[in-house]
């Protein structure tokens, strides 16, 4: 059997890699069968939150499953009108990929504002201020506040999350509530808990790591005020793989330097950006000119470590399992200079030895392709969109001068059964913010 296409491999790795060993082409062909509609009404596509929540689902679904539908009775100017891909909420949803009209023939539906579905399955995206998820379909719970546009990111993600849950054969996918709060995730929401209407944007940031949730840090960046300094530290070129899971990355941008795919990006937004196209190392980033909050997106401890000795007054980092069994897995981290981290150098897993055993593998014409696809790990849009959600509220929560958590852990198949550490006081000097209304 031939190579599978490395631009979707690394998403049909969930179904390949589970115990139910699907063939590539077969997992493929399962998510391309897909017809996906997203619907939003004439009143939600003027929000913030229903702009991002349309944006969001096109960009992952289409990753995910490459064929999208959106209807909208309206074409409104987008909030952000800086945003790189269009000036109108259907033209940017046609330079995503998707076909502007009601697909009569769709298999699957997210609703934003809209209560009607006659598709089989359909969920709607919800959110409050700084609540966020969605709903089932037959759950009328009504909107709150839609100035929020992370929550509009999270909640279309989350609902193309259940998308692809129904796809794998999860019984509960669009079955029940899942709601989070942004602001808190580690508390219980409720409807009162909404989070604050004003809050501070970050002027100054340091993204180290520009792959899959570097750009979903990105993403998210790009439905907010822009700041003054945004420095992009990556090393690597766009692979094909990183089509699949980047959000700001396509096909044209392969071989490409990551950080002046995502300097492109940030440019246009308004950012001041500045690349530094190399490994992190303490004693070469040292600069009392930095910006304060760093956030790193990296898959292995040691470089983390490295950044974390770099003592930034801030560090909120995003760490996600790499196999079939826990790739939806969160975990957020805030450092403050004078803590220690808590990452654990260990022995890595060899479970791709398991793997290459596997019929989907040993079918391979390309063993040593084979290899290299069993030691990739697994990585879905969808997850990077709500980690950029999650981490970006934390950095807003410290710029905005209120205390965090050290660290929190949530799985997208359940996100409000979050288990978190201690609190992080709130800092002692300011940060640096932008005014911003949610």
């Amino acid at each position: 059997m031939t190579m599978p296409s490395m631009v979707m491999s690394r998403i049909t790795k969930v179904l390949t890699d589970s115990s139910d060993g699907v063939g590539f082409a077969e997992a493929e062909q399962r998510l391309r069968c897909v017809r996906l509609s997203i619907s939003i009404d004439g009143e939600q596509a003027t929000t913030p939150a229903g702009q991002a929540a349309v944006l969001t689902a096109v960009a992952t679904a289409m990753k995910c499953f490459g064929q999208i539908s959106v209807s909208c009775p309206s074409d409104p100017a987008l909030h952000n009108h800086r945003f790189p891909i269009g000036r109108s909420l259907m033209a940017a949803c046609s330079s995503l990929g998707a076909t502007i009209s009601r697909d009569g023939q769709a298999t699957h539906q997210i609703l934003v504002g809209v209560q009607q579905s006659s598709t089989p399955f359909a969920v709607r995206c919800w959110w409050d201020g700084w609540l966020a998820g969605y709903r089932p379909r037959w759950d009328a719970v009504p909107l709150g506040s839609s100035l929020n546009p992370l929550a509009g990111v999270f909640a279309g993600a989350l609902s193309v999350r259940e998308v692809f849950a129904q796809v794998r054969g999860e019984s509960r996918a669009g079955r029940r509530e899942s709601v989070i709060s942004l602001w808190e995730p580690w508390m219980h929401t409720s409807l009162r808990d909404v989070g604050p209407t004003v809050a501070y944007v970050p002027k100054k940031l340091w993204i180290v790591g520009l792959g899959h949730v570097g750009q979903g840090y990105l993403w998210n960046l790009g439905f907010l005020p822009a700041g003054t300094q945004l420095v992009l530290q990556d090393y690597q070129d766009v692979g094909d793989e990183n089509v699949g899971t980047g959000l700001i990355t396509s096909a044209r941008e392969v071989r490409s330097r990551k950080t002046r795919v995502a300097a492109a990006w940030a440019d246009a937004l308004g950012w001041r950006s500045e690349i530094i196209e190399r490994r992190f190392t303490v004693d070469r980033e040292i600069d009392t000119s930095r910006p304060p909050i760093v956030l790193t997106a990296l898959d292995d401890v040691v470089p983390r470590i490295a950044v974390a000795q770099a003592r930034f007054p801030y560090l909120v980092d995003a760490g996600l399992g790499h196999s079939a069994s826990d790739f939806e897995v969160i975990q957020v981290r805030v450092i403050r200079s004078s803590d220690q981290h808590t990452w654990t150098v260990g022995l890595t897993s060899a479970s791709h030895d398991r793997l290459l055993t596997t019929e989907p593998y040993s079918e391979l014409s390309d063993q040593c392709g084979a290899f290299t696809l069993a030691s990739a790990s697994v990585a879905v849009p969808f997850v990077g969109a709500c980690a950029g959600a999650l981490v970006l509220s934390q950095a807003i929560r410290i710029t905005s001068l209120k205390p965090t958590i050290s660290i929190l852990q949530t799985e997208l198949g359940s996100p409000d059964a979050i288990s978190h550490g201690s609190e992080v006081p709130a800092p002692t000097t300011n940060p640096g913010g932008t005014e911003a209304r949610f």
